[in-house]
């Protein structure tokens, strides 16, 4: 009687079948008779893919799914507002100052509160930046929110320092008709004939002119 099953017939193993999940199907098949016999792996046959043991290798790998992006574009979103703050809290109170106004340091407190506000901003975002280095997949915008996060404050300081002493030296020349280092003293000399002392704000007079 001819066997059930001609591909198992090829093969050394039980004919019946085997349910052991250790009976892999890799029995060698014979290909020939004679001398010139060879032999070569039989191929597993298990349409369902089935793979107890994870040892099939054809499998395609799964994508890694991507974690960490909200924690890292929140972090690139208050980089951006935190040195908005800081560039517009300096600028805002250099060129806020009014040397001939009743009060000409009126509002360089809150324009400074402004900026420290943006300084917050920007050492939380580092924060975040740095736990989206560790936990993102990709890092990408991780590493971009990070950077930003060490540049993007002082380079925005830096324009608003630039704005706000260009436009406070061009109104010191306008008030008491000087510029450079010499108009510090020049300032207070002009401050203290109407009665206001410059004393607290000495140190940002000579930041700026100096």
């Amino acid at each position: 009687m001819a066997p059930d099953d001609p591909q198992r017939s090829r093969r050394g193993g039980d004919p019946t079948g085997s349910t052991n999940p250790f009976d892999f199907d890799d029995t060698p098949v014979q290909t020939g008779s004679g001398p010139g016999t060879t032999y070569e792996a039989s191929t597993p046959s298990r349409p369902d893919g089935f793979d107890p043991f994870g040892l099939d290798s054809r499998q395609p790998a799964a994508r890694r799914p991507r974690t960490g992006q909200p924690v890292s574009w929140a972090a690139v979103i208050m980089v951006l507002v935190g040195a908005l703050a800081i560039g517009f809290g300096v600028g805002g109170a250099l060129t806020s100052i009014r040397l001939a106004a009743s009060s000409p340091f009126g509002a360089v407190l809150w324009w400074g509160t402004l900026a420290l506000v943006g300084v917050l901003l920007i050492l939380v975002a580092l924060v975040c930046s740095i736990v989206g280095v560790v936990q993102a997949e990709p890092r990408r915008v991780a590493v971009v929110a990070l950077i930003a996060a060490v540049l993007l404050g002082w380079v925005a300081a830096y324009i608003g320092f630039r704005i706000g002493a260009h436009h406070l030296t061009a109104e010191a020349v306008r008030v008491v008709g000087t510029k450079g280092p010499q108009a510090v003293p020049a300032i207070e000399r002009y401050l203290q004939q109407r009665g206001i002392d410059a004393g607290a704000y000495s140190g940002l007079l000579h930041r700026v002119f100096g």
